[in-house]
């Protein structure tokens, strides 16, 4: 134990000084930029082993992740940190806990669930969505929390808020549940105020484009329903096209305000491109529910054709465009379960409605079968997603061969 009283994974004996600074190295450099930048300035090892050794410890569990050649690291890490957050369950923590939630939740594929809504739950408690008032002017200052009262701490509560819903909104697509935040008024109304202010950051652009598409894509999703075994009714043809075209528009809007990132290169620009499909996916994937095999009805044929073209071009953009390729380690899990999402509809697609959408059949199975490719090349531990995404997609490409 340190001499202020606070144990941490180096006190311990888990990890030594040395793998802790190189773990830090590592996420500061490079991961952290995944993520918006949400730890902000790069902090030494003493500070955070004095401020927050539950923040040190998910970053440690989250970059050990991300080192194909230590699994040891993370089994060890991953396992103090779950020990750290289940014994806080029942006690306060401060901000930089709740930063340490975040990070996880967007990394560990595992415990995001729990994570998030653990987070969530604290960040109500400590009235983070209340840093829109001091910061947008939206009420007097008295009326704000105190320790939100500097416009760089609002900032980064805000910033905080803003990770929480747009995790939250990812696990509600991924498992087709309703969000937790679904009804939050302050992301919905207050987004473009806080982008459009003169102390944006090339951060706030990237997170807020993130949330504009989320909100987009809860509609969809509270529209169209989330029964998977209903088909829609052909009343929501020009839903689907008024979403369809929502979804041009943020990506027109957002492309021009993306710049190169520093530390990731143009995995941002690449990155909105990669969510732009997701979206059209999502939609697109719709019209596909309670078909059972049927013919596509001809109403649902163009958004049909969408998801189909978002399919390709998301398996596209991993086989081609080395910016992808090279940071399928490193992105956070949404994307990994989105792209086996793409993968699995895409081989439906090409089992049950090939003819009809007049789709080049051996060339998609070709480009599955070539990304799995880059998939079983790329250097990782058996915890990263990547190593639990591909042996499913694998599977689903071989039976889908053997029934055509």
């Amino acid at each position: 134990t340190r001499a202020n009283g606070r144990a941490d994974l180096i006190s311990k004996g888990i990890i030594t000084l040395e793998t802790a600074e190189q773990l830090l190295r590592r996420y500061y450099s490079r991961l952290d930029h995944f993520l918006y930048g949400i730890c902000g300035e790069n902090r030494d090892l003493d500070h955070l082993r004095k401020d927050s050794p539950t923040l040190l410890t998910a970053i440690c569990t989250v970059s050990a992740l991300h080192d194909p050649h230590d699994q040891e690291t993370y089994e060890a890490c991953n396992r103090e940190f779950r020990s750290q957050v289940a014994r806080s369950l029942f006690e306060k923590r401060d901000v930089e806990y709740l930063r340490a939630l975040c990070i996880a939740s967007f990394w560990l594929a595992d415990a995001s669930r729990i994570l998030s809504s653990d987070g969530i739950r604290r960040a109500a408690d400590m009235r983070l969505h209340r840093s829109f008032d001091s910061l947008l002017g939206a009420h007097p200052p008295e009326y704000s929390s105190p320790s939100s009262s500097s416009p760089i701490v609002a900032a980064d509560r805000i910033r905080l808020w803003y990770l929480l819903f747009v995790c939250d909104q990812h696990l509600s697509i991924l498992h087709n549940r309703d969000s937790l935040l679904r009804n939050d008024k302050d992301i919905a109304v207050s987004w473009e105020a806080y982008l459009h202010r003169v102390e944006a950051t090339e951060s706030d652009v990237r997170i807020l484009s993130q949330v504009s598409l989320l909100l987009i894509m809860g509609q969809v999703r509270d529209v169209l329903g989330s029964d998977k075994e209903m088909q829609l009714p052909s009343a929501l043809t020009h839903q689907i096209s008024n979403y369809s075209r929502q979804l041009d528009r943020w990506f027109t809007r957002f492309s021009a305000l993306f710049v190169t990132n520093a530390h990731i290169g143009e995995f941002p620009r690449r990155g909105l491109e990669l969510h732009y499909q997701f979206g059209r996916l999502y939609l697109g994937q719709q019209v596909f529910k309670g078909l059972r095999g049927n013919p596509i009805p001809m109403h649902f044929l163009s958004a049909a054709h969408m998801a189909h073209e978002a399919t390709v071009t998301i398996f596209e953009m991993i086989l081609n465009d080395p910016h992808m390729s090279e940071n399928l380690v490193g992105m956070p899990h949404y994307f990994h379960v989105m792209i086996a999402f793409a993968g699995h509809l895409l081989l439906e697609i090409c089992h049950n409605h090939h003819v009809q959408l007049n789709i080049d059949l051996p060339g998609d199975l070709h480009l599955i079968n070539a990304v799995l490719g880059v998939f079983r090349n790329i250097a990782c531990i058996t915890y990263h997603p990547l190593r639990r995404m591909a042996p499913g997609l694998n599977r689903k490409l071989s039976e889908t061969v053997t029934m055509l």
